[in-house]
């Protein structure tokens, strides 16, 4: 797991706990917030609360019930969408013809059938200024006309071919432009 996705992992279940004491506080607030608890451990959460959760009050009491499915609820939720995608993601699909992750499959639905041979899995998995350096010479692009075409300096395009960091610092919209100069998936050169 990556940096980021730990942190976002810490930052989800922050917000899960948040909600899930919110959701049993009372008042009209316990109303939004356990909306909003469904909303952020769906599936999970909508399949215990309209389905589990009454077959589970019928051997246990409520109050064991609540806190119980929380937990577990929580838990298989983290593991769901921390875990569980994420893996299911880097399997190949079985479909004949098909090459590639479901995550590939994703990236390249947008794409125009002409741009989808060009972009290979191990292209898009390399560091981000590799990618905007190769994808830029692929169209036999200088760096002088892709800065120009986005309206940068030049050396702001030496820099994103050297530096991942630099792209961090850019704004989202120089990122769309860039991307698409480059004709590549905007996710590609956000990290």
């Amino acid at each position: 797991m990556s940096r980021r996705s730990q942190w976002m992992a810490i930052i989800w279940v922050a917000v899960a706990v948040l909600l899930a004491v919110g959701s049993r506080v009372g008042g009209d607030a316990s109303i939004v917030t356990g909306f909003l608890w469904l909303v952020w451990t769906a599936p999970v959460g909508l399949i215990w609360q309209f389905w589990i959760y009454d077959e589970v009050l019928r051997v246990l009491p409520a109050s064991v019930a609540n806190v119980g499915g929380l937990v577990v609820v929580l838990a298989v939720s983290y593991v769901f969408w921390f875990r569980l995608i994420p893996m299911l993601s880097r399997i190949s699909p079985q479909k004949e013809g098909v090459r590639g992750t479901a995550t590939d499959l994703v990236i390249f639905e947008p794409l125009g059938a002409a741009l989808r041979p060009a972009l290979s899995a191990e292209f898009l998995r390399q560091p981000r200024r590799r990618i905007v350096k190769e994808a830029r010479e692929a169209l036999g692009a200088s760096v002088a006309e892709v800065a120009d075409s986005i309206g940068f300096e030049t050396s702001a395009i030496e820099r994103a071919e050297s530096e991942d960091a630099y792209l961090d610092t850019l704004p989202i919209q120089v990122l769309a432009d860039l991307a698409a100069r480059l004709q590549l998936p905007l996710h590609t050169l956000i990290a």
